[in-house]
């Protein structure tokens, strides 16, 4: 960060902006705005995001189909997430 950065960055706070735009790139190589609240990057951000939802994404569709089975296929379906869950983590 040098003194330039930190200037527009205190006068997007002043003024109470929610992003400002320092023209260089990020440690990612984004040049892009910048949130006011935490300094970061609003390409990484959304880069993140969307990497975090992806794995969200893939298991929305085990928990609904849960629901239309009975309760014991119910079971057998969650301890076999359970298990696919444990074999991801030791693959890690």
């Amino acid at each position: 960060m040098s003194y330039e950065d930190d200037v527009l960055w205190t006068e997007a706070c002043r003024t109470g902006e929610r992003h400002y735009f320092t023209g260089r790139p990020c440690k990612n190589g984004h040049i892009s705005k910048r949130y006011t609240n935490g300094r970061a990057c609003v390409d990484c951000v959304s880069a993140n995001t969307a990497k975090r939802n992806k794995g969200i994404k893939q298991m929305k569709p085990l928990f609904v189909t849960v629901s239309v089975y009975s309760a014991d296929d119910q079971k057998a379906v969650i301890d076999f997430a359970n298990m696919l869950n444990k074999l991801k983590v030791a693959q890690q």
